[in-house]
């Protein structure tokens, strides 16, 4: 089995206040993009759960039933430090006990992060929006991982995989 294309410093760093887009494509090839919630990592670094409200990211939800690809970029406002990952394809995952828990971390941490750039306190809990809708969790296996960051480091591949 492969090594993991992310490690732990890169897996905390995807876990903390970043803001996220999901984009997948249809079969057509007409892209989608919506606003992930927070993430969890799994503790072996494979697995990538994002979340996401239903009512506004229904056609990404299609994609994945659909099976096709996806990618999530994790970007961070303040340094515009960004990694990209891609899967071939994602499942519609079950929530787990914690998650509920993990996504008002994760509102309340981009919140401090934004307020510190200027942001109003309000901004990214409205950003972040959970209502109405269900938020769902999708799980994706990263078959590829860059680093997205503005300079010369752009696009070069993380985890030793092109």
């Amino acid at each position: 089995m492969p090594s993991p294309l992310i490690d732990a410093s890169q897996a905390a760093w995807l876990q903390g206040p970043v803001s996220i887009l999901i984009a997948t494509a249809d079969a057509g090839g007409l892209p989608a993009l919506g606003v992930g919630l927070g993430v969890r990592v799994s503790a072996d670094l494979r697995r990538i759960t994002v979340f996401a409200l239903d009512t506004v990211n229904r056609q990404i939800l299609d994609d994945v039933r659909a099976g096709r690809g996806i990618a999530v970029a994790f970007t961070h406002s303040g340094s515009t430090r960004a990694i990209q990952l891609k899967a071939p394809r994602a499942v519609i995952a079950a929530l787990e006990p914690g998650d509920p828990a993990r996504l008002d971390a994760h509102a309340a941490s981009l919140a401090r992060e934004w307020e510190g750039q200027g942001q109003t306190p309000g901004f990214a809990h409205a950003y972040l929006v959970r209502a109405p809708g269900t938020v769902v969790a999708i799980e994706l296996v990263p078959e590829a991982a860059f680093e997205q960051s503005p300079g010369p480091s752009a696009g070069i591949a993380l985890g030793g995989r092109p």
